[in-house]
């Protein structure tokens, strides 16, 4: 706080705006967001092969909404990671899976990317917006847009993901925690996985945080899920995140868990913590002068020099300045 008060005083002494007050480094952790979520992708590897080479239209659903809820358990993140410049890219091969990752909107906080595995067996690409609300000790994120898997032998499949929750983000207890649904749409088959997270809570952070009790009286965890998989004219697809499931829809199969501990396909075990086909995530033998990787302020961070690091991201915020007001400068003109 009180080096916080003194950035602040010296910005006012020189005429500044508060606004362009670089948060202090050592809040942040070791990351951008773009390796965080190249992170989340640990298991999509492991998993997309096995839905690949599977006969089965349910048992690739399954696999695929596997990975949907494994996403869900490497998303959790506490500390504030860095935030990428507008063309910043990541590049990273986990296993036989070459991601590439490019930031191409700060306003809205949009990445795309691109995937495929070394046989060229699948191709998993799209992008994700993440908008977040803030109040003065949460966060609430909602991630937005559309990712697409498609196989070589034709299948086409769709990925929503589901908002997720901060709390003590200034002080007291951090807990973090996913709310509303997860899906996944099988294109070919006219089928939908839907993954309800925290079912039938009320309110956001009101309804994600701590034990409560079900309808029967028995003890639910907060990172509980329900749902199943469903005909795809049973469920309302909304690109605000506002899925909807017909009241008299049929439960083809059924799911449930616990997003950090196990899921289940009609009370058979397909994901557990404790047993996870972990692939390495490896630096690719040539990467872009805007890869993340590279960032002055990160590698400085890294090894342990917080004084450079700060100087070196002051650096990089007043770039994103500039940047901007270029790009507004442009628009304008354009109009």
């Amino acid at each position: 706080m009180t080096w916080l008060l003194k950035k602040i005083g010296k910005s006012l002494f020189n005429g500044q705006s508060v606004m362009n007050i670089s948060l202090p480094v050592f809040i942040f952790q070791a990351r951008t967001m773009l390796q965080i979520f190249a992170y989340e992708f640990r298991l999509a590897p492991y998993y997309f092969k096995k839905a690949y080479y599977s006969q089965d239209k349910f048992e690739k659903l399954k696999y695929l909404t596997t990975f949907l809820v494994t996403q869900s358990y490497f998303s959790t993140s506490i500390s504030k990671p860095f935030s990428p410049r507008l063309g910043e890219t990541y590049q990273t091969k986990i296993g036989d899976f070459n991601m590439y990752i490019e930031q191409t909107s700060s306003k809205p906080l949009t990445a795309n990317f691109y995937c495929y595995d070394d046989d060229k067996c699948l191709v998993y690409s799209g992008n994700i917006t993440t908008s977040a609300s803030t109040g003065p000790n949460s966060c609430k994120a909602v991630k937005t847009g559309k990712s697409m898997l498609k196989f070589k032998t034709g299948e086409i499949y769709y990925f929503y993901f589901p908002d997720i929750g901060i709390k003590g983000t200034t002080m007291g207890k951090k807990e973090f925690n996913v709310k509303h649904y997860g899906i996944v749409e099988d294109v070919n088959n006219q089928l939908t996985s839907v993954v309800d997270y925290n079912k039938d809570s009320k309110g956001f952070f009101k309804g994600i945080f701590g034990k409560k009790k079900d309808k029967n009286g028995e003890i639910k965890f907060p990172d509980s899920f329900k749902g199943g998989i469903y005909n795809s004219s049973d469920v309302k697809i909304s690109k605000e995140n506002k899925h909807e499931i017909n009241e008299k829809a049929y439960e083809l199969i059924k799911l449930n868990g616990r997003w950090t501990v196990e899921l289940l396909f009609d009370d058979k075990i397909y994901w557990e913590m404790n047993d996870m086909p972990l692939l390495p995530m490896m630096e690719m033998k040539f990467v872009l002068p805007s890869d993340t990787s590279l960032r002055e302020d990160l590698v400085a961070f890294a090894s342990g020099d917080i004084k450079l690091a700060q100087d070196k991201k002051e650096l990089v915020e007043e770039k994103q300045r500039f940047d901007r007001k270029l790009r507004e400068k442009y628009q304008k003109n354009k109009k």
